[in-house]
C-alpha cells in the first residue's frame, strides 16, 4: 500500500493492522507504521510523495 498523504490522519484512515507493506515519504508515517506493528522492513521510504505520471504533466491551455 503506498500512503498518499504525509501522515495518516486521522489515526487509522490509511495505516490498518494486516497491512504487509507500506510506502512513505515522511518521518512522521514511518513512526506510525511502526506503531501498528510493521517491521522495519516493511516500511518503504520515498525521498517524496508517489504521483502518477499523468499528475506531472503540464495542462494543457485553453484559450477563449
Amino acid at each position: 500500500m503506498a500512503l498518499t498523504d504525509l501522515a495518516d490522519l486521522p489515526p487509522h484512515f490509511w495505516l490498518e493492522p494486516g497491512l504487509d507493506r507500506v510506502l512513505v515519504a515522511t518521518d512522521e508515517a514511518a513512526t506510525q507504521a511502526a506503531r501498528i506493528g510493521l517491521p522495519s522492513a516493511a516500511i518503504v521510504r520515498t525521498s517524496g510523495m508517489i504521483l502518477h505520471r499523468a499528475s506531472t504533466r503540464p495542462a494543457r491551455r485553453r484559450y477563449a
